[in-house]
């Protein structure tokens, strides 16, 4: 037996905690945090349903910006037989075209409160929509992003939306408009459970 293989991350409980409106309902916590943005209809909360394998854990929403609350999740799971206690943080969707000026103000808002406030945020992940690529939209909030101390994680959602001869160019044309190399562009698909073991040994690496 290959003892180098990484055991395959099994999550055994993941609990919702609560909806914030206002930064000062902000939970407390000592648990690191996992927080998860991207533009509206991105998958986000698909994801996450898939990533912790609770099909009703997140609301997924058929109507692109109807979420606008910031949900808190707690998640307990084993790789091998050691024990990890993570918080996963659901935001708002953002760019979407009906939602007015002040709606997207107050998202950039509470945004920047979160990363501010959250001192247990250890990681970013942005997700971006593999068969639509970078939006304009992505680009503002990058600027935001980059004003966090925690790490970011690229991640393109929706693979299964496109062609798999035209997948590896699709990443690769993300990664290059971002000046990144392509192994730092994670491929996902939550239908087709596409790359989720990746990215949570990404997540483990850096909350261990």
């Amino acid at each position: 037996m290959d003892t180098n293989v990484p055991h395959k991350p099994r999550v055994v409980r993941a609990d919702f905690v609560l909806s914030a409106t206002q930064e000062t309902h902000f939970p407390a916590s000592v648990l690191p945090e996992i927080a998860f943005v991207g533009r509206s209809n991105v998958g986000k909360s698909s994801l996450l349903n898939v990533l912790t394998g609770a099909s009703k854990l997140a609301r997924v929403s058929r109507t692109p910006g109807r979420t606008r609350l910031i949900n808190f999740f707690e998640v307990e799971l084993y790789r091998g037989p050691q024990k990890h206690c993570l918080r996963l943080v659901d935001l708002p969707g953002y760019g979407y075209a009906k939602v007015s000026k002040a709606e997207a103000k107050h998202f950039r808002h509470m945004l920047s409160a979160y990363m501010q406030r959250s001192f247990c945020l250890k990681l970013m992940v942005w997700l971006i929509d593999a068969k639509v690529g970078l939006t304009a939209a992505d680009l503002r909030i990058l600027e935001l992003l980059e004003q966090s101390p925690a790490r970011l994680l690229l991640v393109a959602t929706k693979m299964d939306k496109l062609p798999k001869v035209q997948r590896k160019l699709q990443m690769e044309r993300i990664a290059r408009m971002l000046s990144l190399p392509r192994e730092a562009v994670f491929a996902i698909s939550a239908r087709e459970k596409q790359g989720l073991e990746l990215l949570w040994e990404s997540i483990l690496q850096t909350v261990a």
